[in-house]
């Protein structure tokens, strides 16, 4: 079974703790064709003990989110064209009896895609502004094994590192707002067949207000072309070139690479070899091997980098297990530098009680430590979850979180944090 597994169309609400994305949001329904619009409305209460993370707490914060989403798609067996919109009603009492009432996290997108018969291309811009202050840094970057399984290909721990973690685990602590307006376009060919690729291009920026100094404003500008081809039905092999512009604050960087991968599928699962080179002096290899069962999988991979600073190594390792009711995952990965070395663990179980119902458990830590001596980050999180189905389009949940961070720079904090929550999802034809 391969490992790229297309995405199912559905609706995603991407959001922090209380933080609101809209990603684009075709219905499952809407594969009938024609204009369709989802409304999805929630409140949830939230008490937290030391959402600032300060050693000693500042105090409880209290906040009621109404989060509403809306999005309008027009489909035909060809084409969609969508568009969706959201936002948070905030009321928030923070320590000292200092309040806050206002509607925040505004994000828009617009997406279009076509199909043709062996080939697909696609547009979105997107705009969205967020409070710092309420994201919650195990949803705002997923290190989860499960989510490797069903979009990731070829090394895990690559993978995740190109998700860029670096920056999550201080916006809790530092507040403030980001901006964030993007914008893209891909073009697919030769899908279905034994040689094909895809060239796409971007833009993205941020900017930041109030925020953690080391966050500084900038822009990426990206172009990438890949090409894959069939050896035979078993050996597929690809190449990327990838060209990107970054701004960060006063200086900009021009960066060139050129990325090559094998892939050998086998009925017990796959073996790939992947060797990256930045032409500014960086090359990355890494070999990786998966194993699949009928009830579960393990992935895990070693790779070796040269930089210009010296040399550095990463591994990965994913497990997954399904049960009857249920299913466990667990991940860690590890990426060392010439000065510095990261490692990130994560692992969660999902228990359905009934039809209706279902629990989650979730632990997640990140430490990141100098080489050779030093003061370092640690920050982990355990949260626990309760959901239920009123009817098919009302739901319940509850859940506890505890936050655990020990920075280089401070004390060791920590903050408890519980919350409950209503929504409703509606789906209907406009006319």
């Amino acid at each position: 079974m391969r490992r790229r597994r297309e995405k199912q169309t559905k609706t995603q609400l991407l959001a922090g703790s209380c933080g609101f994305v809209l990603a684009m949001a075709p219905l499952a329904t809407a594969q009938e064709g024609g204009l369709w619009a989802t409304l999805d409305l929630s409140s949830r209460l939230s008490v937290d003990d030391n959402l600032q993370m300060t050693a000693p707490s500042y105090g409880v914060t209290t906040s009621l989110d109404n989060v509403f989403a809306f999005s309008l798609m027009s489909r035909n067996s060809t084409e969609a064209l969508t568009f969706s919109a959201g936002g948070t009603a905030r009321a928030a009492q923070y320590p000292g009896g200092t309040t806050l009432v206002a509607i925040e996290d505004p994000s828009v997108r617009l997406s279009y895609s076509r199909e043709g018969a062996n080939s697909s291309f696609s547009v979105s811009g997107s705009y969205l502004l967020e409070n710092l202050s309420f994201v919650d840094w195990t949803e705002t970057v997923s290190y989860s094994f499960d989510d490797f399984l069903e979009f990731g290909t070829g090394s895990y721990s690559d993978w995740i590192a190109s998700l860029g973690s670096a920056d999550e685990t201080s916006y809790l602590v530092s507040g403030g707002t980001r901006e964030t307006l993007s914008f893209g376009a891909t073009y697919e060919f030769g899908k279905g067949s034994p040689f094909g690729g895809s060239i796409s291009a971007s833009h993205s920026q941020a900017a930041y207000a109030d925020a953690n100094p080391a966050f500084e404003d900038g822009s990426t500008d990206r172009i990438t072309g890949t090409a894959r081809f069939e050896i035979n039905p078993s050996l597929t092999g690809s190449a990327t070139v990838d060209v990107s512009q970054t701004t960060s604050g006063d200086s900009t960087s021009l960066s060139q690479s050129i990325r090559f991968g094998m892939s050998q599928d086998f009925d017990s699962g796959l073996v790939g070899l992947n060797i990256n080179t930045n032409l500014n002096g960086t090359t990355n290899a890494s070999v990786n091997r998966s194993l699949e069962w009928s009830t579960g999988s393990v992935s895990f991979d070693l790779g070796l980098a040269s930089t210009p600073s010296g040399s550095g190594a990463t591994a990965g390792l994913g497990y997954q297990q399904n049960f009857k009711d249920g299913v466990f995952g667990a991940s860690l990965s590890s990426d060392l530098a010439s000065d510095s070395g990261t490692n990130t663990a994560r692992a969660s179980y999902r228990y359905e009680i009934n039809d209706i119902s279902r629990m989650s458990f979730a632990f997640s830590y990140t430490s990141n430590e100098p080489l050779g001596g030093g003061d370092g980050d640690y920050r982990a999180k355990i949260s626990a979850n309760y959901s239920r189905e009123i009817t098919d389009d009302i739901y319940v949940n509850a859940g506890y979180s505890l936050d655990f961070l020990d920075a280089a720079d401070g004390d060791a904090t920590f903050s408890n944090g519980i919350f409950v929550g209503i929504g409703r999802t509606y789906s209907f034809r406009p006319w």
